[in-house]
């Protein structure tokens, strides 16, 4: 080395026999890189040739931004050594062993907002740090006894841990920012009123606000849900909606023309059919798949994918009921339109509450850990559970104070903590 200095990126030298070649995702993490922290590596230009040895993609991202300096490092090599650095730079380092353990600590550390640099951490963390979902002291699905008054009240936010609660109006957009603190979310999964006048099958015959409009005022109401949710999720930001397939129409009218784009439809097959009038009973629930436009969607998936495959058991020393829950498990790891899990067998608190392995399986897929997770229409608090098995940070919105309590009680016994109104 003979000197540093900046440059002029327009007046570098891309070397001539440079064989790096740099795919779009490479750039784009880099990109994010040097937006999160900035320049902290100079390129290596040869004084002899005017060359670069290294950091031709920085130079090229320097230029992109019209950027006018960036860092160098000089030395003094004849062109036999130059191609010899040229040669071994990238392999040498690459050659380094990884101590898988310390990089795991390491990344738990890091919190990062760009898109492509998380997805360049995600990809190193080891599979089994991915995501694995974390048990609670209570069932997933294990519900409280509902109380005779309510201790939440409309207007009230609450804090469980990581995750926010309100008990307030999912299609007032004022609503949304009080509760993601003017934040926007990186996903949406939402489970609206189905405007069928659900009553539950129980003795409890339980009811769902909102589920009994015209057909004008329901479509009214989904457009200004998915409207407000819009305005709060990042680009990019994917959306999961749960719906009868008997007012499908409007869902999938609203979603659309609150500003989502609509790309499949997932199918819940659940394990028991509701008994009905209709010639074929119901036994799925549709599950409207897409994302907000103006950026790449998140996918990890293919996480997933990847430690079934490295995960494989011994099927012969297997008895028959291992190997019908291994063979659901498969099915459903395959990510294909249709998702196959157990219906909760009762709830006292919400007619029509989701498992929460259903949940899980689509949030996995759709965010990583620390990302922050809308639902406009809380519930029983299942979206909730997820996020927290899952290591997200939840935005709960519930218009009803009963169902808010269910909510916060449910939280309270799955984690051992307390909620703490704000």
């Amino acid at each position: 080395m003979t000197g540093q200095g900046k440059e002029n990126p327009e007046q570098l030298l891309a070397n001539p026999q440079n064989w790096r070649i740099h795919p779009k995702h490479q750039q784009d993490a880099l990109k994010g890189a040097l937006e999160e922290i900035g320049w902290i590596q100079q390129v290596i230009v040869n004084q002899r040739t005017g060359h670069l040895i290294d950091g031709h993609l920085r130079v090229e991202l320097s230029m992109r931004e019209g950027e006018t300096e960036v860092p160098v490092i000089y030395v003094d090599l004849s062109e036999d050594e130059e191609k010899i650095a040229l040669a071994t730079i990238d392999p040498l380092s690459a050659m380094a062993e990884t101590d898988q353990g310390m990089l795991d600590r390491l990344l738990e550390g890091i919190d990062v907002d760009n898109d492509e640099l998380n997805s360049l951490l995600e990809s190193l963390a080891s599979p089994d740090l991915l995501d694995e979902p974390e048990d609670g002291l209570t069932d997933d699905d294990d519900c409280p006894e509902p109380r005779d008054n309510t201790t939440c009240q409309p207007g009230d936010v609450w804090l469980l841990g990581s995750h926010r609660l309100m008990c307030g109006d999912g299609t007032k957009p004022e609503h949304i920012e009080r509760l993601v603190q003017s934040e926007l979310v990186d996903m949406v999964w939402t489970d609206p009123p189905y405007n069928v006048d659900y009553q539950g099958g129980t003795e409890d015959k339980l009811t769902i606000k909102n589920d009994k409009m015209g057909d004008a005022q329901f479509r009214e109401f989904l457009r200004d849900l998915f409207s407000a949710a819009c305005q709060w999720t990042k680009p990019g930001a994917p959306i999961y909606v749960a719906h009868a397939d008997t007012e499908g129409v409007n869902f999938r009218s609203a979603l659309q023309e609150a500003g989502f784009l609509l790309k499949q439809c997932l199918i819940w097959v659940k394990n028991t059919f509701t008994l009905g009038r209709q010639d074929y009973n119901w036994q799925h629930e549709p599950i409207l798949y897409g994302w907000k436009p103006g950026a790449a969607h998140k996918w990890f998936g293919e996480f997933n994918k990847a430690t079934v495959i490295d995960d494989e058991p011994d099927l012969k020393n297997m008895d028959k009921s291992e190997l019908v829950n291994h063979c659901r498990t498969l099915r459903n790891q395959l990510n294909t339109t249709i998702v196959r899990e157990d219906k909760p067998a009762r709830s006292a608190e919400h007619p029509t509450m989701k498992p929460v392995a259903l949940l899980v399986h689509m949030i996995r897929n759709s965010s990583t850990r620390q990302d922050r997770v809308l639902d406009m229409c809380g519930g029983s608090g299942s979206t909730l559970i997820a996020c927290e098995k899952l290591g997200r940070q939840a935005r709960i919105m519930e218009l009803d104070p009963v169902y808010c309590d269910v909510i916060i009680k449910r939280w309270e016994q799955f984690t051992g903590k307390k909620a703490q109104r704000i």
